[in-house]
């Protein structure tokens, strides 16, 4: 399985922020684009650190007190291994069990890129009452963003692309619960769920 190249020379925040929005915007072009640069590993990295974080950081500057640090980090660090697991176990799926045709690396550049969407959750932290609102579009959005993402990179129809969000949801909360039974239970019981469909 082809791995992303990351060397943080690579990094154009700017070039990166500029994709990350047409990504939002569902540009074919941008999502093509992307996906097969060789060079966008580090900036799409760092977007998905970044977005993987956001539910934990919030809880830490909006909610949590100084004695729950060490909690928060270990959330922030399950957050982001789940975050690469979804991308690991979509190429799985998609090119295992439907046939695609995409590779793990161009598809962790644009979903590292999209994944950079849920640091919008640091409004709702901010302001606790817009926080199902902002986690329900953050989730509607990030669902339309990876359908799209998987017929573009994977060259799956209508059906298969939806079939291969499903299998790895599915796959994926049985990873979780594997996890959670495993002794992690304290990072994945204040794990929000729905943010994480949101990264989905």
């Amino acid at each position: 399985m082809e791995i992303p190249k990351i060397d943080m020379k690579d990094v154009d925040f700017g070039g990166a922020f500029k994709q990350f929005v047409e990504i939002l915007k569902l540009n074919k072009k941008a999502i093509e684009s992307v996906a097969v640069n060789a060079k966008g590993g580090a900036a799409a990295a760092i977007f998905l650190v970044a977005g993987a974080i956001a539910g934990p950081l919030g809880s830490l500057i909006f909610g949590f007190k100084f004695a729950n640090i060490v909690i928060i980090l270990v959330q922030a660090v399950f957050a982001v291994a789940m975050a690469v697991a979804v991308i690991f176990v979509t190429t799985i799926v998609a090119n295992k069990l439907f046939k695609g045709k995409g590779s793990f690396a161009d598809y962790f550049r644009v979903m590292g890129l999209a994944y950079g969407l849920n640091v919008v959750m640091l409004i709702g932290y901010a302001a606790p009452a817009l926080i199902p609102l902002i986690g329900l579009v953050a989730m509607v959005w990030g669902l339309v963003i990876t359908f799209y993402a998987i017929q573009i990179i994977f060259k799956l129809d209508n059906t298969n692309a939806i079939l291969t969000i499903i299998v790895t949801i599915v796959a994926m909360v049985v990873l979780s619960g594997l996890v959670a039974s495993l002794g992690y239970g304290a990072a994945y019981s204040s794990f929000d769920f729905s943010s994480f469909s949101a990264r989905y």
